[in-house]
């Protein structure tokens, strides 16, 4: 054969075998297409990969997020070689707006109130009791029978045992002082306690203070200098503004030096009606008495709703604390009730939840008005003649 037609022959079959790859039947257009499938599906690929690693990687940031907010807490022995570490549970709580639920504020550290307020009713002050076994001796005489009489004495004497059991309660003694507005009514009602030896006139010790001496029964008034007892009033909350008056009253009271000698000091609103031998039976209460003799003392808190005004009860050591940051005590409340609560828990005094220490309005006692049940004091009573209704109802 020639070269032109071997030649001829070769391109034949180059020909032939390129129509062989492509169907006769499929169009130009769809062969361009799969072509263009096969050479973007190693991109596609690599998609898909990149995908699923973003995937893991959301995944373990979950993990990790989990593990951090959410640590685990050891339930198991603290050192122990079986301790068992426990996922702790958590709540989501959600609120519509405007309906968050708000914590409750936490109680400063110094403050330890009691679970309960403390019953008075079971408080019967402590006896002292004597048990006396009282000697005795017996004698007996005996004869025998012989012709010869004779008498034999026998003496048997009961040894003496005397047991006393002495419960001494804690002393109790009380100093209670009251800041009179000469120009209202606060100044009939103190008279009318002097006169009946009531309220802050039945305490062991007592003194009044106002911005000028007063004779109040046989007592004088005390002067609070450079200060106006002119007290604003907050008609949103009901309230006196009245922190400056008090920080300087009781700054007298402090000088003054009285409670020094007593174990409790009681400031005690005009108007309102307090039994002082009540308050004592509490006082004299074992745990009462050594925690207000424990560390910077103890004050009674009075109402649920935190401590109120018409009667402040302090341990001496309370007063003695106060006595030494009464100057740096912030007077930014202008209540002198929130002031002086505040100051005793900025202070480490510790507090007494005593809540039969006081029945009044404003701390959701309507029933106050009765003035009966083994209550401490009632609040408010403006006018003498419902404050000795009230006194009479509660000594009966």
């Amino acid at each position: 054969m020639s070269s032109s037609a071997q030649l001829l022959a070769e391109q034949d079959l180059e020909q032939s075998g390129a129509e062989a790859d492509v169907p006769a039947d499929q169009p130009e257009e769809e062969s361009l297409v799969s072509a263009r499938t096969l050479l973007t599906q190693p991109t596609a690929n690599i998609c898909g990969f990149v995908a699923a690693i973003s995937l893991l990687a959301v995944l373990a940031s979950i993990a990790i997020y989990a593990v951090v907010a959410h640590p685990f807490e050891n339930r198991g022995e603290a050192d122990g070689p079986t301790s068992v570490s426990y996922a702790k549970a958590t709540t989501l709580k959600l609120a519509l707006p405007g309906s968050e639920v708000h914590p409750e504020p936490e109680i400063p550290t110094p403050v330890t109130p009691t679970p309960v307020s403390l019953p008075l009713d079971i408080m019967a002050l402590p006896t002292t009791r004597t048990f006396t076994t009282t000697p005795a001796t017996t004698s007996s005489r005996t004869a025998s029978s012989v012709s010869t009489s004779s008498a034999t004495t026998v003496t048997s004497i009961t040894s003496t045992t005397i047991t006393t059991v002495t419960t001494t309660p804690w002393p109790a003694s009380l100093f209670c002082w009251a800041l009179v507005v000469p120009w209202t009514g606060e100044l009939a009602l103190l008279k009318l306690q002097a006169s009946l030896n009531a309220s802050i006139f039945a305490c062991d010790d007592q003194s009044v203070y106002s911005d000028r001496a007063l004779q109040i029964g046989n007592l004088m008034t005390k002067k609070i200098p450079n200060t106006d007892l002119n007290a604003g009033y907050d008609p949103a909350t009901h309230t006196a503004q009245n922190t400056w008056i008090f920080h300087n009253a009781w700054r007298v009271m402090l000088d003054e030096g009285k409670w020094k000698n007593h174990d409790w000091i009681v400031k005690v609103d005009a108007d309102c009606v307090f039994i002082p031998f009540r308050l004592q039976a509490i006082a004299r209460d074992a745990w009462v008495g050594r925690v207000g003799r424990e560390d910077k003392g103890a004050f009674l808190n009075n109402c649920r709703l935190g401590l109120h005004g018409p009667i402040e009860i302090f341990s001496r050591l309370a007063m003695q604390t106060y006595n030494e940051t009464w100057s740096w005590c912030s007077l930014g409340a202008p209540q002198e009730d929130v002031y002086i609560e505040r100051c005793m828990w900025s202070s480490g005094v510790r507090q007494i939840d005593a809540f039969s220490t006081l029945e009044e309005l404003h701390c959701g006692q309507p029933w106050f008005w009765n003035c009966q049940g083994n209550i401490v004091s009632f609040h408010p009573f403006k006018d003498a003649g419902q404050w000795q209704r009230c006194w009479n109802t509660a000594m009966r």
